[in-house]
């Protein structure tokens, strides 16, 4: 099984859709959705339009866009023509199932480049091409993804080609500056790892701050300090996320679901569910499916 190390964190590499050609048509409207998945989109045919991070940008041929988990993204279709990429979406997923939410910029350095994703990437022909040649090269698999090992490995081991073609081209040497800036105490990762092992079962912050000998208050004081979130925002931000990816790649209920990642109540599930992405569960899959 082929990992990759992101932030001395093993992620196990899942590719979830691949194609060649994807026409947009004129004036196309597919709905503005986020999701904890990495889309690698280069676009050869046709000015393409693109929401993405609260703006609208325009896409000349030969350049690429790499969407990070959980950006907001709308693909647009231009009023006067058809534009044509190539995409591949694909997660990354720790020895728990939960996927990575580590933008892209950190991805690339594992291949040790910068890249500025903010904005379509610009290649210059023969790395275009040669990008364009990698993303028609990896087997097409819709939306259907493979199952038998040896066929897996062959496609992750194509995408990891795509990624440092795209890093080679367009990035810059990744170089080791000393880090600045808080340090995350042993206790708050020892936390954090917890969480992330025990999210599918009831967490109460009182039993989870005596289990590290700190008060609630303490807890969470140091929690937010140290990550920048609340601790009941990281749980539930972390079920949810979960929640999404196995709405999008399991056929189980909606309640089942939510029962797997420790929400028991469906209904404040689905309420939690539509605040983070504008729909309820249901109504999001049929959304992302048609």
């Amino acid at each position: 099984m082929l990992q990759i190390n992101i932030n001395s964190r093993l992620y196990t590499i899942d590719v979830i859709h691949a194609s060649n050609s994807v026409v947009s048509r004129k004036n196309l409207r597919a709905g503005a959705h986020w999701h904890p998945v990495y889309h690698i989109l280069y676009y050869f045919k046709g000015v393409g339009r693109l929401y993405l991070r609260d703006s609208i940008l325009t896409i000349a041929p030969g350049s690429a866009v790499f969407i990070s988990p959980n950006e907001k993204h709308e693909f647009i279709g231009c009023r006067d023509h058809d534009h044509e990429y190539a995409e591949v979406t694909f997660s990354l997923l720790d020895q728990n199932r939960v996927p990575s939410i580590e933008p892209f910029s950190e991805l690339f350095k594992c291949f040790g480049y910068q890249l500025d994703c903010a904005n379509p990437v610009k290649f210059k022909r023969k790395e275009g091409d040669s990008l364009h040649c990698a993303l028609k090269g990896i087997e097409y698999i819709g939306f259907t993804p493979p199952t038998e090992q040896n066929r897996v490995n062959s496609i992750t081991i194509q995408l990891l080609n795509i990624i440092e073609i795209a890093a080679k081209a367009a990035g810059k040497p990744f170089q080791i500056v000393k880090q600045t800036g808080t340090v995350r105490s042993s206790t708050v990762s020892a936390i954090i790892e917890y969480v992330n092992t025990h999210f599918q079962s009831e967490i109460r912050l009182e039993a989870l701050a005596e289990k590290y000998g700190w008060s609630r208050e303490h807890l969470s004081r140091k929690f937010h300090a140290e990550t920048g979130e609340l601790l009941r925002d990281y749980i539930q931000n972390l079920r949810l996320t979960v929640a999404e990816k196995m709405l999008t790649t399991d056929s189980m209920p909606i309640k089942e679901i939510a029962a797997k990642v420790g929400i028991e109540d469906v209904f404040y599930f689905t309420k939690l569910f539509k605040k983070k992405y504008g729909s309820p569960p249901a109504k999001y899959l049929n959304n992302l499916r048609n």
